[in-house]
């Protein structure tokens, strides 16, 4: 709940980039990925993830990674499958997950 009371006053996109600091994501491409995993079990990581993509990158624009490459694999997954959802949208489900 601490996350929530930290960010309540914040309005978007600041709320959004705030949770994403709090989560461990700072924009670089590799950004925490032993932070994710550490503090949310493998689908909440993945989600996460796909959301933070969707709202700073947009609809999944990348090829599928080689199925020699599961965690690559897995994370294309998860962003591929929300679809053209809207930045808003994704910005707005991350916050509210980690609240």
């Amino acid at each position: 709940m601490a996350m929530a009371r930290a960010s309540s006053g914040l309005a978007y996109p600041e709320r959004f980039y705030a949770a994403a600091s709090y989560a461990g994501f700072d924009g670089s491409p590799n950004s925490s990925a032993k932070e994710l995993t550490s503090k949310f079990s493998n689908d909440s990581a993945l989600l996460l993830y796909a959301l933070y993509q969707q709202a700073t990158v947009g609809p999944c624009n990348v090829p599928k990674p080689s199925s020699w490459s599961p965690v690559e694999q897995s994370k294309w997954k998860s962003w591929q499958g929300l679809g053209n959802m809207a930045t808003t949208e994704a910005m707005r489900l991350f916050v509210k997950i980690l609240e």
